[in-house]
C-alpha cells in the first residue's frame, strides 16, 4: 500500500504536535518594520489604507502558525469583519479575508 494510504496509514497531524502560539500577545508587543507603521490596533483603524493593510499583513503572517493559543479574539474578529464589510480599499478587504490563516489543510 503507498505511504500514507488507508485508514491505518495516516500520516501524523502536525497540528497535534505544534506549540501553541499567542498571536494576541504578539500584535501588543509588536513593532512594525517600516518605521511609519503604527502599532497593530492603531494602524487597523487608520484612515490610511496603507497602514490597514500594514496591519492585516502583520496579522496573516502571525496567523500563519500551525496552532494559535486560546484566547479571546473577538476585537480581532470585529475589526476585521469592519474591513471586509466597509472598507473600500480592495487590497485590504482581501488581506483581511486571508489574515485568519487556516490555510492547513
Amino acid at each position: 500500500a503507498p505511504a500514507g494510504g488507508g485508514a491505518g496509514g495516516a500520516f501524523p497531524d502536525a497540528y497535534e504536535f505544534a506549540d501553541p502560539e499567542s498571536i494576541l500577545d504578539k500584535l501588543e508587543k509588536m513593532s512594525p518594520e517600516d518605521k511609519e507603521q503604527p502599532k497593530f490596533w492603531d494602524a487597523i483603524v487608520s484612515a490610511k489604507w496603507k497602514e490597514r493593510l500594514g496591519a492585516l499583513t502583520q496579522l496573516r503572517m502571525l496567523a500563519e502558525c500551525p496552532k494559535a493559543a486560546p484566547g479571546d479574539y473577538g476585537d480581532v474578529a470585529r475589526a476585521l469583519k469592519k474591513i471586509v464589510t466597509k472598507d473600500a480599499n480592495i487590497a485590504c478587504v482581501g488581506e483581511a479575508c486571508g489574515a485568519p490563516g487556516g490555510g492547513g489543510g
